[in-house]
């Protein structure tokens, strides 16, 4: 392959794990949302039913801040886990480079070590 097309291969697959990778986050998003949503729907309803039968709220009201309560709680369980995955990615990638950093480091501090043995015992014989 030539240099171009080395390069045209890499740019594909790096676009094609940006994608993979803001496919995740939308994933994990989504579902934070149904958890969330869901969570607060049943609290929300116990809640403000107690409200209803103590007459404190009208049905129109009842559904008004269920319906609100189920709103905000997905729209923020979205948000919530869609910026921990992301941490969560990036955090595993700064992971690799700093393992292959110290990697690297520790082939560098070997090598050194045996070429520095190494050249003492050719002085010495």
């Amino acid at each position: 392959m030539t240099p171009k097309e080395l390069n045209a291969a890499r740019q594909v697959l790096a676009d094609a794990a940006f994608k993979a990778a803001v496919t995740e986050i939308i994933a994990g998003a989504v579902k934070g949302a149904v958890l969330a949503a869901s969570v607060e729907l049943v609290f929300s309803i116990l809640e403000n039913s107690l409200l209803y039968l103590e007459r404190k709220i009208t049905q129109d009201e009842l559904i008004k801040k269920v319906v609100s309560d189920t709103a905000q709680a997905g729209l923020t369980g979205s948000i919530i886990t869609g910026i921990l995955f992301t941490i969560g990615m990036v955090a595993i990638r700064l992971a690799f480079a700093g393992v292959a950093l110290m990697g690297n480091r520790v082939w560098q501090i070997c090598l050194r070590t045996y070429y520095s043995v190494k050249n003492i015992f050719k002085k010495n014989t």
